[in-house]
């Protein structure tokens, strides 16, 4: 497990102190893990999962299939859809604003009764006109 915890702080691009402040540990436990010390606890499992939803669960507990669910990184990803392509991003920009409309709805609320409660355990239904 500790060569796949290091493949995704490599893949993600991370350091360690980064990747402790993301799982809210500290950066002993990040060494004591990445040193094999120490196993990830379910707990730290489950906030690498909660940290990097596309990162298959299995692959990172057993080592079996891709690291990825979809099988390519975020950044992988980013780069395939132009997302760090300054004019892609204009043009998707001025294409979003072109198509949204803005529409501002105000509810009103009216009460309609009052319930007050006391401390021998009765109450009162007080409606409002």
């Amino acid at each position: 497990m500790i060569s796949r915890l290091l493949q995704v702080l490599q893949a993600e691009n991370i350091s360690r102190s980064q990747f402790a402040e993301m799982l809210d540990i500290s950066p002993a436990t990040v060494t004591h893990l990445l040193n094999g010390r120490n196993m990830p606890s379910y707990e730290i499992i489950q906030a690498i999962c909660k940290n990097f939803p596309n990162l298959n669960t299995d692959w990172l507990i057993t080592g079996n299939g891709k690291m990825y669910k979809n099988g390519q990184n975020p950044s992988e990803i980013a780069q395939d859809m132009g997302i760090f392509d300054q004019e892609s991003e204009s043009n998707a920009l001025s294409t979003l604003s072109q198509n949204v409309e803005t529409k501002i709805v105000y509810k009103t609320k009216r009460i309609e009764k009052i319930l007050i409660f006391y401390d021998d355990g009765t109450f009162q239904d007080i409606p409002v006109k």
